[in-house]
C-alpha cells in the first residue's frame, strides 16, 4: 500500500473518492434499515386497523372545552352599557356593538380579562360615555386586542370611536395590554389607563400597533397613582414597578398630549409615529423605586409637528422625597418642527442621544435642565446627532454650579439655530447653585468631530462656572456664526477665580462675527486655524494671576482685529505659530483686550513665529519675555514694547532682521 499513498498519506485521489462511495451506500443502507425497523415496530403496536362499530368521535377535546371563549354580543346590556363582562375569561366580537346616550360600549368588571376585536368595531355617539370602561378592582389584568390578521399581515382595522368621553378608561388595572386596535375622534382621550398595584408585583403596560387619532384630550394617558408609602426594601418610594411599552404606535392629531405617562419606572417607545398632537408628543414622568432606577428608551420613533415640545421626560421625585436617578436614551430619533423643544429633560441624571435629530423646533432643540442640588451628579453624550435651525439654542444644557457632569459630543453638528432670538449652536450654562471651592464639582466637556456653523450667537458657548473645568476640543469646525466660533468664560467674569483648562487640537474658527475662540483659563493650543474673523482670531485670557498658555502650530491669520491675542497669564509659549496679514496685531502678549483689571503676560516665550502683514507684528506688555525670532519679522519696527509694563529681564533675538533660528540663552 505504499506505492499507493497519497501525498498527504492515505488513499490517493480516486481511491479515496471510491471509498468515500462506499461509506455513502453504507450509511444508506443503515438509513433503510432503521426504517424498515421502525415501520414493523409501528405496526405491531398499532392494534386493530378496523374502527369499532358506531358512529366515528372526537378522541381530544375541543378548544373551548381547554380555554372557552365567550360572545360579547350575546352577553346582556346593563344601564349604562350596551354589553356587560362581569365574569373572567376570554371574549370576542362577531359583529359591531353600537352604544346608545348614556352607555358605555362595554363595562368589564371582572378580573382577568381579554377582549378579541375580531375586526369588528365598537362605536359610540352623541351622548354615549366611554368605549370600552374598566372598573377597578383588587386585581384586573385586561388584554384588548384585534385578532383577525389580513393577508398583508397587518392588524385589521378595528376600531373604538366616537365616544364622548374617552375611548377606552381602565380606572384601576394590575396589568394592560392593547395591540391591533385604532382609538380615533372620542372626545376625551383615546385611552386613559390608571395604574394600581401593591409592593408585590409589577405592573406591565403595553401598547402595540395602536393608532390613537384625532381625540378631544390625550392620545393615550397613563398614570401611576402609587407612588408613596412603603416600598421594596422598606424605604420610601413607589409601590410598585409601572413598567410600560409604546411599540410600533400612530398617535396622531390629538387635543393635548400624544403620549402622557405619569410616575412610570420604566418606559420604553420604539417603532413610534407622534405627529400634529396639541400639546407635547411624548410626555413622561420618570420615577425611581429603591430596587430600580427610572429609565427611558426612545428609538427609531419621531414625534413631529406636536404643539409643546416633541419628546419630554422629567424625573419626578417619589413619594419619599427621593431624587429620581433616571436614564434616558435615545436612539434613531427625531424630533422636528415642534412648537417647543425638540427633545426636553428635567433631572435626568444620564441622557444619551444617538443618530438624533432635532430641526425647526420653536425653542430648542436638545434642552436639559438641571436644579441646583438634584442630582449633583450626570453624563451627557451626543453621538452623530444633529440640531439645525431650531429658534433658539441646538444644544442647550444648564447644570447647576454645585455638581459634577460629564458631556460628550461626538460627530454631531449644530448649525444655523437661534433663527427667532440669537442664541448659540451649542450651549452649558448654570441654572444656580455655588461651585464647590475644594474642587468637588467638575465639568469634564469632550467635543470630537462635528460642527457648529451658521448660529446666531455663538457656535458653542461654555459656561464654565464649576470649581474645575476641563474641555478637550478636537477635529471640529466652527465657522460663520454671528458670535464667536467657541466661547468658554464663567458667566460672572468677577467670580472668583477656579480651574479652567481647555485643550483644543485641529480646530477651524474662521468667518465668524465675532472671535474665532475666547477662553478665560489656561489653553494648550495644537494644529489649529483661526482666520477671517470680524473681531479677533484667538483672545486667552487668564485669571488675575493665574493660568499659563502654550500654542504650537496655531494659524491666525486676516482677521480684522488681533491675530493671536494672550492676557492675563503667568507663562507659557507660542511657539511656530502664524499670525498674518491682520488688522491689528499679528501677535498681542499682555497688549491688547483681554479682563478689565488682569495683569499684564510674564514669563512668555515667543518663538519661530511668522508674523508679517499685520499693523503691528508682535506687541508685548509684561515681564521676563525670551522671543526668538528666526523666520518671523522683516523689520525691527515690526516689534512693539510696551516701555511702561515691559521692565523685567528680557532677551530679544539680535538676528531679528536676518530670519535665522537664534538659540536660548
Amino acid at each position: 500500500m505504499d506505492g499507493l499513498a497519497g501525498p498527504n498519506g492515505g488513499f490517493p485521489p480516486r481511491l479515496r473518492r471510491f471509498n468515500v462511495g462506499n461509506e455513502f451506500m453504507a450509511h444508506r443502507n443503515r438509513r433503510l434499515f432503521t426504517l424498515s425497523a421502525c415501520l414493523i415496530a409501528a405496526t405491531a403496536h398499532a392494534g386493530d386497523l378496523v374502527p369499532p362499530p358506531g358512529p366515528v368521535t372526537p378522541t381530544m377535546k375541543p378548544l373551548d372545552a381547554i380555554e372557552p371563549r365567550i360572545c360579547v354580543n350575546e352577553l346582556p346590556a346593563a344601564a349604562s352599557a350596551a354589553r356587560l363582562i362581569s365574569a373572567p375569561g376570554r371574549y370576542y366580537l362577531v359583529a359591531d356593538i353600537i352604544a346608545g346616550p348614556g352607555q358605555s360600549g362595554i363595562q368589564v368588571d371582572a378580573d382577568d380579562v381579554s377582549i378579541d376585536l375580531n375586526g369588528y368595531s365598537i362605536i359610540g355617539g352623541p351622548g354615549t360615555l366611554d368605549g370600552i370602561q374598566v372598573s377597578p378592582g383588587a386585581d384586573r389584568r385586561i388584554r384588548i386586542e384585534s385578532g383577525v390578521i389580513t393577508e398583508a399581515g397587518a392588524r385589521s382595522g378595528s376600531t373604538v370611536r366616537d365616544f364622548e368621553q374617552d375611548g377606552i378608561c381602565a380606572a384601576g388595572v394590575s396589568s394592560f395590554a392593547l395591540s391591533g386596535v385604532t382609538l380615533e375622534n372620542n372626545v376625551g382621550s383615546g385611552a386613559a389607563v390608571t395604574i394600581s398595584c401593591d409592593e408585590n408585583k409589577d405592573t406591565p403596560v403595553l401598547f402595540s400597533h395602536v393608532t390613537s387619532q384625532q381625540n378631544g384630550a390625550t392620545g393615550v394617558l397613563v398614570t401611576n397613582t402609587l407612588v408613596g408609602g412603603i416600598a421594596r426594601g422598606g424605604g420610601g418610594g413607589v409601590f410598585c414597578s409601572a413598567k410600560m411599552d409604546c411599540l410600533d404606535m400612530a398617535v396622531c392629531m390629538n387635543g393635548l398630549d400624544g403620549i402622557q405617562v405619569n410616575n412610570a419606572v420604566q418606559l420604553r417607545v420604539e417603532g413610534s409615529l407622534i405627529v400634529s398632537n396639541g400639546g407635547t408628543g411624548l410626555n413622561a414622568s420618570v420615577v425611581a423605586s429603591d430596587a430600580n432606577e427610572g429609565f427611558v428608551d426612545i428609538a427609531y420613533s419621531r414625534s413631529n409637528n406636536n404643539v409643546g415640545s416633541g419628546f419630554s421626560v422629567v424625573a419626578a421625585p417619589n413619594g419619599a422625597g427621593n431624587e429620581s436617578k433616571g436614564k434616558v436614551y435615545n436612539n434613531r430619533s427625531t424630533a422636528c418642527g415642534n412648537g417647543l423643544d425638540g427633545f426636553h429633560s428635567e433631572d435626568i441624571i444620564g441622557s444619551v442621544y444617538e443618530q438624533c435629530d432635532a430641526a425647526g423646533n420653536g425653542g430648542v432643540g436638545f434642552y436639559k435642565v438641571f436644579q441646583p442640588g438634584n442630582p449633583s451628579y450626570g453624563n451627557i453624550t451626543f453621538s452623530q446627532c444633529k440640531a439645525t435651525g431650531n429658534a433658539l439654542q441646538g444644544a442647550q444644557l444648564e447644570l447647576p454650579a454645585d455638581s459634577s457632569f460629564t458631556i460628550e459630543s461626538h460627530g454631531s453638528d449644530f448649525c444655523a439655530n437661534g433663527v427667532v432670538i440669537p442664541s448659540a449652536g451649542l450651549e452649558i450654562g448654570n441654572s444656580g447653585g455655588a461651585p464647590d471651592p475644594a474642587g468637588l464639582s467638575t465639568l469634564d466637556l469632550h467635543i470630537d468631530g462635528g460642527s457648529a456653523s451658521q448660529n446666531t450667537a455663538d457656535g458653542v458657548r461654555v459656561r464654565a462656572d464649576h470649581s474645575v473645568a476641563k474641555a478637550l476640543i478636537q477635529n471640529m469646525r466652527a465657522y460663520t456664526n454671528s458670535g464667536s466660533g467657541i466661547d468658554i468664560s464663567p458667566e460672572d467674569p468677577g467670580a472668583p477665580a477656579f480651574d479652567v483648562a481647555v485643550r483644543f487640537c485641529d480646530l477651524f474658527c474662521s468667518h465668524n462675527g465675532d472671535a474665532g475662540a475666547r477662553v478665560i483659563g489656561s489653553v494648550i493650543m495644537e494644529d489649529s486655524t483661526f482666520s477671517d474673523n470680524t473681531v479677533v482670531g484667538m483672545a486667552i485670557s487668564g485669571f488675575p494671576g493665574t493660568g499659563v498658555s502654550h500654542l504650537r502650530r496655531v494659524a491666525a491669520n486676516h482677521n480684522a482685529g488681533n491675530g493671536i491675542q494672550i492676557n492675563g497669564m503667568i507663562g507659557g509659549d507660542v511657539a511656530q505659530c502664524s499670525a498674518n496679514g491682520n488688522g491689528g496685531v499679528g501677535i498681542s502678549v499682555g497688549g491688547g483686550g483681554g479682563l478689565p483689571g488682569a495683569d499684564p503676560v510674564s514669563g512668555m516665550k515667543i518663538d519661530e513665529c511668522y508674523a508679517s502683514g499685520n499693523g503691528i507684528g508682535i506687541e508685548v506688555a509684561g515681564e521676563n519675555f525670551v522671543l526668538r525670532c528666526g523666520a518671523s519679522h522683516s523689520t525691527v519696527a515690526n516689534l512693539a514694547l510696551d516701555p511702561l509694563v515691559f521692565t523685567g529681564p528680557t532677551v530679544v533675538s539680535p538676528a531679528w532682521t536676518e530670519n535665522k533660528p537664534y538659540a536660548w540663552p
